[in-house]
């Protein structure tokens, strides 16, 4: 075989992986939001035991999933399970420290346990990154500096 057909099967090959590649990683997003949509249906809906678990699915595919990581520790913070949010929490934060949303939470977590001057640090970041929690983290730090 002369070198000129071995380049060209070669980049054939290397098309065709490289489009299998792109194809798994297109389902493995479907997958994802899938099971955090079905997630969401339980913890408003139905069970949030049930939610949890498709939450831990979706970050067993994704472990930086925002979405998952903020509503498996709001269904943890809402069974008043403080330990098991704050550390979802954290993970959102760390994996995703740009978005507000973790800190929003984080926030409002330590407001609840009345852990004040935390709370403004948290919801201070939160309106610093002026995301979709920016209104709420500013009325959460304004009542913050009237109390404190």
């Amino acid at each position: 075989m002369d070198s000129v057909k071995l380049k060209k099967i070669t980049t054939k090959v290397l098309v065709t992986i490289y489009l299998q590649l792109l194809f798994i990683f297109a389902l493995r997003s479907v997958i994802v939001n899938l099971s955090n949509v079905r997630a969401s249906y339980y913890s408003e809906f139905a069970s949030r035991k049930r939610a949890v678990t498709l939450y831990n699915r979706s970050l067993l595919l994704d472990k930086k999933n925002i979405y998952a990581l903020i509503w498996c520790g709001y269904v943890y913070e809402d069974q008043d399970n403080n330990d098991k949010a704050q550390k979802y929490y954290e993970q959102a934060i760390k994996y995703n420290p740009d978005i507000d949303e973790g800190y929003y939470f984080m926030g409002v977590l330590h407001s609840r346990k009345r852990q004040y001057q935390r709370a403004k640090q948290y919801f201070e970041k939160a309106c610093e990154l002026n995301g979709a929690r920016y209104q709420e983290s500013k009325k959460f730090l304004e009542n913050l500096n009237k109390n404190i």
